[in-house]
């Protein structure tokens, strides 16, 4: 890691096979020095091993004050060579709503064209070129740095398409007379948020990108994502297959949509994958034992007395009986506790963050050894990835049950059901998951949906597309889907 004050231009990620070291350059933006480690790592990890010897010497030289320090978190990660594919960042006078032809009014939705595998000559761009548009998730959409589409893209000849999701990052469509105050918690500002209204989008910017490059009509575009967006991938295939091609969807949960069939019989397998990530990754069962053991030890705490000692354990933002209320509180802090275990499984060697079940674990264990006990052991580990060594931090708890407040995908769970991990039930036995057995209500979900956004949400409805894509695979197919190494069950 880089310590000492540096504005980050671009980040360069390379295993170093040959090194006895793996490392992140954090790149301050001397040209000079960047076209050398681009070149170095195009010609092989030997070379990009000398050439970090003197990237490091001229870019933190000792007078500058910074020092480089390897992480042991950084375990061997399967990354591609670090390479530059001119992407450029661009904004488009997107459609509102796509479904009300009266409505002519826009938006400045951001997206990003990567064009250095795309063949120059319109021939071989018939013959041998491709599109891959990558789906922007639940998130904004920064700049393109993810290694599955870079590597797809030299050996498909791709132009690479980045799109941002709507509500997120730049790509607010809020009209002049709803721009929203501070967090967004009125679903009359969510009025234009559907899977439905997202792929219409996806499509717009496809075509128009297509007119702008005149790219042939034979050029496939092949559309990726992964996770929700593994989802929106399945979608966008199976309701434009003109528009696109073939989908990749990875580790894409359709079978969790809320309020589904599928939803009632197979949403317990997520948290037996979550479970075996943390066992295989930690490279032992004690850990996921531990969290297991400390998980359950909230149920004997819903007590006045208990919910003080959880207060003071987890260091909680305000007065204990403020924060938890009753037993339902201490639930919402037990799986809230969960749900930083299911990040790490989700994240793990994915970068920057490496290694995060290992890292986790460790915590824990250090604990234990040390003469404390599971619970102690969890907080331990919440306290080291949220306060950031922060002096005077607390933990700021949100005891809303399945819910962590306003969000914009908390408002698309809500009316559309898309999965939040904690809206998918466990009712099976404690052996192969971390979190005891529970339910999910409707009424209940559908009140806590209805605190966050006020009377008028409309009522979740599954969308057409969601309910009916088995149907669709069958009769439209071209979807691959791929999973990590634990979630493929």
């Amino acid at each position: 890691m880089i310590t000492g004050h540096l504005e980050v231009d671009t980040t360069y990620v390379q295993e170093l096979q040959r090194c006895s070291y793996s490392t992140y350059i954090f790149f301050s933006g001397d040209a000079a020095l960047k076209d050398m480690l681009v070149a170095a790592a195009n010609a092989g990890p030997a070379q990009l091993c000398e050439a970090l010897d003197t990237y490091c010497e001229k870019a933190f030289p000792k007078s500058s004050g910074y020092s480089l320090t390897a992480s042991s978190a950084q375990r061997s990660p399967p990354l591609p060579p670090v390479l530059d594919f001119n992407c450029q960042k661009r904004h488009f006078d997107q459609t509102l709503d796509h479904f009300d032809r009266a409505d002519q009014r826009s938006f400045k939705q951001t997206y990003w064209v990567c064009d250095d595998a795309w063949p120059q000559s319109a021939k071989k761009q018939a013959q041998q070129g491709s599109i891959i548009v990558f789906l922007g998730n639940e998130s904004p959409l920064g700049t393109p740095s993810q290694p599955i589409v870079f590597e797809q893209a030299q050996d498909m000849n791709a132009l690479v398409l980045q799109v941002e999701h709507r509500y997120y990052g730049d790509s607010q469509p809020f009209p002049d007379n709803l721009q929203p105050d501070g967090m967004l918690n009125s679903s009359a500002l969510y009025s234009w948020l559907s899977v439905e209204q997202v792929i219409e989008d996806t499509a717009a910017v496809l075509a128009a990108v297509r007119r702008e490059l005149r790219v042939p009509a034979a050029v496939p575009a092949i559309v990726i994502g992964g996770s929700y967006g593994g989802m929106l991938a399945t979608y966008h295939r199976v309701s434009k297959p003109a528009a696109f091609a073939a989908a990749i969807a990875a580790s894409a949960p359709l079978s969790f949509m809320v309020g589904t069939q599928q939803w009632e019989d197979t949403s317990h397998r997520y948290h037996r994958i979550v479970a075996a990530a943390i066992d295989g990754n930690s490279g032992s069962p004690a850990c996921g034992d531990a969290i297991r053991r400390g998980l359950a030890g909230f149920k004997r705490l819903g007590t006045a007395g208990g919910r003080q000692q959880l207060a003071a354990t987890f260091n909680l933002c305000g007065a204990a009986d403020a924060v938890l209320l009753d037993s339902r509180a201490v639930f919402a802090l037990e799986m809230d506790q969960y749900g930083w275990f299911e990040g790490y499984a989700q994240v793990n060697n994915q970068p920057p963050l490496m290694g995060q079940v290992a890292l986790a674990c460790d915590v824990i264990t250090d604990v234990i050894t040390g003469g404390g006990d599971e619970l102690q052991a969890l907080a331990a580990a919440t306290t080291y990835f949220a306060s950031n060594g922060s002096a005077g931090w607390c933990y700021d708890f949100n005891a809303t049950l399945f819910m962590t407040g306003p969000s914009t995908y908390t408002y698309q769970s809500c009316t559309q059901g898309f999965p939040n991990t904690a809206m998918l039930p466990e009712r099976h036995t404690r052996r192969h998951t971390l979190v005891p057995p529970y339910r999910v209500h409707h009424k209940e979900l559908e009140s806590e949906c209805r605190q966050i956004f006020g009377q008028d949400l409309p009522r979740l409805k599954v969308p057409a597309v969601a309910a009916d894509v088995k149907r669709l695979l069958r009769e439209v197919g071209g979807v691959v889907f791929t999973n990590g190494e634990f979630d493929g069950e």
